[in-house]
């Protein structure tokens, strides 16, 4: 099951590689969108949210001028592996370009409650739940690093590992 998974979205990658003509994306862009994200867990076993139905949404605003070691503020939302409605909210950087339209990046994100009623089971179960415990907020750091493939000037597609082991790809708009 995991394999044929993997061997899908390698597929899709493939083909949207294959059709797509490398355009780096306009470094001057102000806004970008995450959305229609797939991710995988690696090696679990047991009923996670995985393909597409964790509904992620989140916004990247660029803040490098602010603060020299990241390049984007991100914030949106997400349902985690237990199905529960999380707030996001961390950085972006993009450490270097392997060519023009592919670069390697880092996301470093909290992933957890917030005090919108909307966000308040996301430390009900799981590593949100131990970590919620210790500290009192149930929350977990995403700490992701990928490829960024730039299709075209205005949509990229993000592959990447979210530590401990969740495979992830993502389509982002940029405006």
């Amino acid at each position: 099951m995991l394999f044929r998974s993997l061997l899908n979205v390698i597929l899709i990658c493939a083909m949207l590689a294959v059709y797509a003509e490398a355009k780096p994306v306009d470094k001057d862009k102000k806004i970008s969108f995450h959305v229609g994200s797939y991710t995988q867990h690696l090696g679990a076993n047991g009923d996670h949210v995985e393909g597409f139905d964790n509904n992620l949404f989140s916004i990247e605003y660029p803040i490098n001028e602010y603060a020299p070691f990241f390049d984007n503020f991100v914030i949106g939302t997400l349902e985690n592996s237990i199905g529960d409605r999380c707030f996001m909210m961390g950085a972006q950087k993009t450490y270097f370009d392997l060519y023009d339209g592919l670069s390697f990046e880092g996301y470093y994100i909290y992933c957890g409650e917030f005090f919108f009623g909307v966000f308040a089971e996301c430390g009900d179960d799981g590593v949100y739940q131990t970590i919620k415990e210790q500290t009192g907020l149930g929350f977990a750091p995403f700490i992701y690093h990928g490829l960024q493939f730039d299709m075209t000037s205005y949509i990229s597609l993000d592959v990447g590992l979210m530590l401990p082991s969740i495979m992830f790809v993502s389509l982002q708009y940029n405006f």
